[in-house]
């Protein structure tokens, strides 16, 4: 046998051979007990070349969580780019005496930052305020004789997606936008608890939501578990808490969400000037509560401030790497208001998937309901999340900014166990996904100096997540 003829033998034979353990690793993990009843979803391709190392029901759509993130902000930072700011405008009508009283209105013009005062604002949570109260001395005003008005108009007043549960709505990681945001439109709720079947105390909110009043029926339970849910609908201050928290502690809290953001925004906002000695004579209000009363909007006046948020591939990067809901439903909100007058969620989801059918990957094939992945009716496919991570690779000009927003595995974000004692550690980058019957992971591999692009999806499971997880590692490290 001529060289040449023994050299394509001997790559054959090291091709099949390597198909064939790449289909026992699927076969075995497919195989799995947990999956007797489950729906998976499986794709994995080279990043190079684009064939497909291993494949199981890739078309088959299935509930994604939070990896619908990954679509979500790729569209964002597509359209966007990542350095893209939010603007957010605050004016003032009327006149400013001599003695420093503006007799006229303050009018904080929204645009959708979810940065505003936010947890994980590289600017720090006082910075938009700390912006308007500078301004404020600037021009001399020590007293607003008027009103402090949020203007949410940029977007509707449909806050929360229709598919969002009801068993989610009240709850701080269901939050929702609107054009007019602060302090990620959360509070945190804090108790006193005291012996075993006894009723929590509440102790206090923070940052003070004005009006919002709680229907109490947690009970105290001797475990550590924090099994307690808040319920309420938006723009409805009544909060019903059940559920059950740790018993005998002095200090435990929950968090919600704020039923009225703008408002709540324009509110926090006197509160801050009040305390810095900036007299506010008026009351807070909102277009939305103007328009309701029939009353005229008044105009913006004259421009006070603008306040830049953190830059979109840093807004990504929080997005991805800690799972944040809040940040991808502003992001999807972001991408409606370039295609509609009111930024509507319906406008958001034609866009995004409008663009992506421009770019061949057939995602009128999914079905969408928000940005986050909470809504459990949405569904995507392992081969369309696939197409979508090796696109960002391949072809955007924005690959730095979006592989950066994803977690490491066995490093940080919401991988930091994931892989973590294994020889995968720090060479998986991902999006993980997960709610009851759900889990699900889809990112890039490297190894062995070639690259691959991963989705498992696996839907309605009947044994312990823990269980799908190690799974789900054994069937990466067996390819």
């Amino acid at each position: 046998m001529n060289r040449k003829i023994l050299l394509t033998v001997s790559s054959l034979f090291l091709f099949f051979s390597g198909f064939a353990q790449k289909s026992e690793a699927l076969q075995h993990f497919i195989s799995n007990n947990c999956f007797s009843s489950a729906g998976l979803s499986v794709t994995v391709k080279n990043v190079g070349n684009g064939n497909t190392i291993v494949s199981h029901n890739s078309q088959l759509n299935l509930t994604p969580a939070s990896t619908q993130k990954l679509l979500t902000t790729a569209t964002a930072l597509e359209m966007f780019g990542p350095e893209f700011r939010f603007e957010t405008k605050v004016y003032y009508s009327g006149k400013i005496s001599s003695a420093g009283v503006l007799t006229g209105d303050i009018v904080v013009k929204g645009s959708g930052d979810p940065t505003l005062g936010a947890q994980y604002s590289s600017q720090g949570q006082s910075a938009f305020f700390d912006t308007i109260l500078s301004a404020l001395k600037r021009n001399g005003i020590r007293e607003i004789y008027g009103k402090i008005i949020g203007d949410e108009r940029l977007y509707n007043t449909e806050i929360v997606p229709w598919k969002t549960p009801w068993e989610d709505m009240g709850n701080y990681y269901a939050a929702g936008v609107s054009a007019l945001n602060y302090s990620d439109n959360s509070y945190k709720l804090t108790f006193k608890t005291g012996a075993a079947g006894s009723r929590p105390r509440i102790v206090g909110v923070e940052p003070k939501v004005i009006g919002l009043k709680f229907q109490n029926f947690l009970i105290a339970k001797d475990n550590d578990k924090d099994s307690a849910y808040l319920y309420g609908m938006p723009y409805c201050h009544e909060r019903y808490i059940y559920g059950s928290v740790p018993a005998n502690q002095s200090f435990f809290f929950i968090k919600g969400d704020v039923p009225d953001p703008a408002l709540f925004a324009v509110q926090s906002l006197a509160v801050y000037l009040r305390s810095r000695g900036v007299k506010v004579s008026g009351e807070e209000t909102t277009s939305r509560i103007l328009e309701q009363q029939g009353s005229a909007i008044i105009p913006n006046g004259e421009i006070l401030c603008t306040f830049r948020s953190d830059s979109l591939g840093e807004i990504i990067k929080v997005t991805n790497k800690k799972s944040y809901n809040f940040y991808a439903e502003a992001l999807l909100r972001l991408i409606a208001s370039r295609y509609s007058k009111d930024g509507s969620l319906p406008a958001g989801i034609a866009a995004e998937k409008a663009f992506w059918d421009k770019k061949g990957l057939n995602a009128g094939k999914i079905l969408i309901y928000d940005g986050s992945g909470l809504a459990p009716s949405n569904r995507v496919n392992s081969g369309f999340l696939v197409d979508l991570l090796r696109y960002m690779i391949t072809q955007s000009h924005n690959k730095e900014s979006y592989v950066r927003s994803l977690a490491i595995a066995g490093e940080d974000g919401t991988l930091k166990s994931f892989l973590a004692n294994t020889a995968l550690k720090g060479k998986v980058k991902a999006k993980s996904g997960s709610f009851e019957g759900v889990l699900t992971y889809a990112g890039i591999v490297n190894k062995n100096g070639s690259e691959y692009v991963f989705c498992v999806m696996v839907n309605a499971f009947t044994c312990q997540t823990s269980v799908v997880k190690r799974a789900i590692e054994q069937f990466l490290m067996d390819l």
